[in-house]
């Protein structure tokens, strides 16, 4: 490894440490009251030296929730390409959902708050991010009903865009109801309900 190598390297290793740390603090205090001198001194550094990877807070916090999304939505493709029969990339689909997003409590606790659809309205940036991974994630589902079709285990006249927002809806609203009750609830049992339900709407009569 040369000099520029590891330096980017090094470069790469400390940005990611001052986005792990700033979730912790973004998630425990938000969005307004998190300040770059907390994060720089969570994550060891100086507070200048933190705009040398970020414009400002808010260059940070997009970045961080952009990432986020980006590392959960990778891991639901790959499991969703590892099954070949459309109902069991349904299930990957919902099972990779909710495992992801359990196992980032940071972006959760944000999305609890609402903050990420509050910051989005007077952020063009957040909220082209947000879009962008929302249209991401429909497209995949529609891609898995479409192949469900042509296999003809689901209707012929399905709406596949539809039908893909109100999957992606249902999850959502149940990640919303776990976070505003506080229960504990069994992954895999959630997974088989969610399949379940959305099957039936879209299997074949």
């Amino acid at each position: 490894m040369n000099k520029d190598e590891r330096k980017s390297r090094e470069y790469e290793q400390r940005r990611a440490h001052i986005l792990a740390c700033a979730e912790e603090i973004f998630a425990a205090k938000g969005f307004q009251k998190a300040t770059m001198v907390e994060i720089a001194t969570a994550s060891g550094f100086a507070t200048g030296s933190l705009y040398q990877f970020f414009d400002n807070k808010e260059d940070l916090f997009v970045t961080m929730i952009s990432e986020c999304l980006e590392t959960s939505l990778q891991g639901v493709v790959e499991a969703v390409a590892l099954q070949k029969d459309s109902n069991e990339k349904i299930k990957a689909f919902i099972d990779a959902q909710l495992s992801s997003l359990s196992e980032k409590n940071g972006l959760l606790k944000m999305l609890s708050r609402g903050e990420l659809v509050a910051i989005a309205i007077t952020t063009p940036h957040l909220r082209e991010v947000l879009l962008q991974k929302t249209k991401q994630y429909i497209a995949l589902v529609e891609g898995i009903l479409h192949q469900g079709i042509i296999e003809k285990a689901f209707r012929e006249d399905l709406d596949e865009h539809t039908s893909a927002k109100f999957l992606l809806g249902g999850i959502r609203f149940f990640i919303f109801h776990w976070l505003v009750t506080g229960q504990s609830f069994d992954i895999e049992k959630e997974v088989i309900g969610i399949q379940k339900t959305f099957i039936q709407g879209v299997g074949k009569r």
